[in-house]
């Protein structure tokens, strides 16, 4: 990741995710050892004025927030451009939810429109941001691919009898590599259920992650997310189980029977729904 960011001594990195998330990782680790300076967030998550004025404050040059505080910096700087003060910002990484076309509309109109800007992908359980797609400027596409695979990470895009998919056919991503974690604490059936033996490479004890995304290559080799293949549904970067919340629905006297979907509010952010 330090090579793909470009990080250098003279880069000002902010860490935004909390402590407790594993993009927190991402955003401490690799300024440290390439000579960068780390900027640590307090304990107060910022409002995007609070987060416009450090940019100028800290001369931050690389930002990494979730997509949708990305989203909503976007809208706030198109109202307000005067809130984006002089900066040195070369860098913008988003990850954690879906990129949606009309924030990439926002953007552009911007001052920070030419800036380098990431859009990431990557389960907790392949190490952080799997992939990456450069946005290109101007990009006008429906939906925003996720990109190719980073170091150590091969993907394949299998059918329901694990059979490699034709390039743009929809399959679940199967994610392999040096890249992935050990498996679940605790929890060995889950590991075994997710974390499979690889019979795409001659190599002992190779596995790869299953990870429940409906996806499909795209004729340039990048990835385009469509997606979940179960009921999991992602908010603010938090995975969600339907179905755990339903039954603790159905739990109670009053309610014979509860059904949950996250649903879209007029500025495109998911909210559950029973």
């Amino acid at each position: 990741m330090c090579q793909h960011y470009d990080l250098t001594s003279d880069d000002n990195v902010l860490q935004f995710a909390a402590l407790n998330f594993d993009a927190s990782l991402e955003q401490i680790l690799p300024p440290l050892i390439s000579g960068s300076t780390l900027i640590m967030r307090d304990s107060e998550i910022w409002d995007t004025l609070t987060f416009s004025q450090n940019i100028a404050k800290y001369d931050l040059t690389v930002i990494n927030p979730p997509t949708a505080y990305w989203a909503q910096l976007a809208s706030d700087w198109v109202a307000g451009p005067e809130l984006l003060p002089d900066n040195r910002i070369r860098l913008v990484i988003v990850g954690g939810d879906v990129l949606r076309p009309e924030a990439l509309k926002n953007w552009y109109e911007t001052p920070l429109k030419k800036v380098r800007l990431l859009n990431a992908y990557g389960p907790t359980e392949t190490i952080i941001t799997a992939s990456t797609f450069e946005v290109p400027a101007g990009f006008e596409g429906s939906k925003v691919p996720v990109g190719k695979p980073r170091a150590n990470r091969n993907f394949y895009i299998l059918d329901k009898q694990r059979k490699p998919v034709a390039v743009g056919v929809p399959g679940e991503l199967y994610i392999g590599g040096s890249a992935l974690a050990k498996g679940y604490l605790g929890r060995k059936e889950l590991t075994a259920e997710r974390f499979i033996a690889n019979p795409f490479v001659n190599e002992v004890d190779a596995r790869m992650y299953k990870t429940g995304d409906r996806v499909r290559f795209l004729s340039d080799g990048n990835l385009e997310f469509l997606g979940r293949v179960d009921f999991q549904v992602k908010i603010r970067g938090f995975r969600i189980e339907l179905g755990e919340i339903e039954a603790l629905l159905d739990g109670y006297e009053a309610i014979k029977e509860s059904v949950l979907s996250a649903l879209d509010d007029t500025y495109g952010n998911k909210r559950l729904v029973a």
